[in-house]
């Protein structure tokens, strides 16, 4: 999930692939349903879910030497609930951890969770885990609070793999698909998103 380090995560990333020889072996795309991995984790191991649902983990970017110079740093859950209970967001990217700034007491607590979230989420079995390639022209829409995505390692051979991506708010998305509903005169339902919110 990408750039976990803001407070604002986008909430769609488009992944455009403009250009992907034949040539090019792996570079597969992977993507997860992390609702999926978070009501595993509920089902089989309560009380890690409700740790990673309560503990948070800490992220961060700080890199002064860079070409853009930056410090990121913030909290999060792994898991956000709402009100009823419901997974409405997962927040995921081992690359941009850090040490969890926590009581001492739910140090083990987290970890014990987090490792058993990432031993689901590693899976053959999941109903929402697929593995695919790219071809030219294809587009790829993920709902960054919801899906989990990555790549398989990748050989040249002398061809060539670009991969275009950019971000849309999701809130954004929904309004103008409510508004475009509103002013074509279609009865439609609010879609929840999956934006940490249940309505």
């Amino acid at each position: 999930m990408d750039q976990q380090i803001y407070e604002y995560t986008p909430g769609i990333q488009i992944i455009h692939a403009l250009r992907f020889d034949s040539e090019v072996t792996g570079g597969n795309s992977q993507v997860v349903d992390m609702f999926e991995v978070a009501e595993t984790l509920r089902k089989e191991y309560p009380e890690d879910f409700e740790a990673l649902t309560q503990i948070p983990a800490t992220f961060n970017k700080i890199d002064y030497n860079g070409k853009v110079p930056v410090y990121f740093q913030i909290q999060k859950h792994h898991i956000n609930v709402d009100y009823f209970g419901k997974v409405v967001g997962v927040n995921w990217h081992p690359g941009f951890l850090s040490t969890p700034t926590v009581r001492e007491k739910d140090m083990e607590k987290y970890f014990k969770a987090h490792r058993k979230f990432a031993l689901i989420l590693e899976r053959d079995d999941l109903a929402g885990k697929y593995n695919f390639r790219m071809q030219p022209g294809d587009m790829l829409v993920v709902n960054n609070r919801r899906m989990c995505h990555a790549r398989t390692s990748f050989q040249l051979n002398g061809g060539w793999r670009h991969l275009q991506a950019c971000f849309v708010n999701l809130d954004d998305a929904k309004s103008t698909y409510m508004v475009l509903a509103k002013k074509l005169g279609i009865k439609v339902v609010p879609p929840k998103v999956g934006n940490t919110s249940s309505i």
